[in-house]
């Protein structure tokens, strides 16, 4: 191959890492390497598509990894010729002249001595603190105009529950109920208030005296009215 061959050899390879660069998660993948080794050689040699499968290989098998890393390390394909000339203008390390300019007057280090910086002498001493002291004295209360809280008498718990459970609301649960009998059965039921009121206590009882056995309610029902 000529030299603007070589160069341009050069730059498809570099532009494709799976070919040279093994840290590439590509790279040991056999089929994408092959295919990127294809598109080298199409872009190199004219016609590459129609030629036969052996001279497919052929043509490729004169591209291996040895000539990459030739051509890639081959330093007479290097732009670095153009910055050979910037290494002469290089000035010698004058380090011992700047430490020697550098180093500080005596008389300077007499000044920046702590006993000489303003400032720098020892913390004045703060003013006593006061302490508080306390003294236990009675309370006086002060003259207030608060109204007097309502004083109602407590309710019975009856009361607490007819003001969620009143009169009413048994009444509606009866009729309701009559009406339903009576568009099942074609009979009138004829359930009151009470009776339903008395379903409800039956209930509440249950809930809250855990009796073993449903007789035991029926015999102490008398003793809980």
């Amino acid at each position: 191959m000529t030299e603007y061959d070589v160069d341009f050899f050069i730059s498809l390879i570099e532009e494709r890492p799976v070919v040279w660069d093994t840290s590439n998660e590509d790279n040991k993948n056999k089929f994408i390497k092959q295919e990127a080794w294809k598109n080298v050689c199409k872009s190199l040699f004219p016609n590459f598509e129609e030629k036969e499968n052996n001279e497919k290989t052929k043509l490729g098998r004169s591209l291996n990894e040895d000539q990459v890393i030739q051509l890639l390390g081959d330093g007479n394909l290097s732009d670095v010729d153009e910055f050979e000339d910037d290494d002469d203008d290089i000035q010698p390390c004058v380090l011992e002249d700047i430490f020697t300019e550098a180093e500080p007057e005596p008389q300077l280090l007499t000044a920046l001595e702590p006993e000489n910086i303003p400032g720098s002498s020892q913390p004045t001493s703060r003013p006593p603190s006061r302490k508080r002291v306390w003294k236990q004295v009675p309370f006086e209360d002060r003259s207030h105009d608060y109204a007097p809280l309502p004083v109602t008498p407590v309710k019975t718990p009856m009361e607490y529950f007819a003001d969620y459970f009143d009169r009413e609301f048994f009444d509606e649960i009866a009729r309701c109920t009559n009406m339903y009998h009576h568009r099942k059965t074609g009979q009138e039921l004829k359930l009151t208030s009470v009776e339903i009121s008395r379903v409800f206590a039956i209930h509440i009882i249950i809930g809250c005296i855990p009796y073993p056995r449903i007789p035991m309610y029926w015999r102490g029902i008398g003793n809980w009215r």
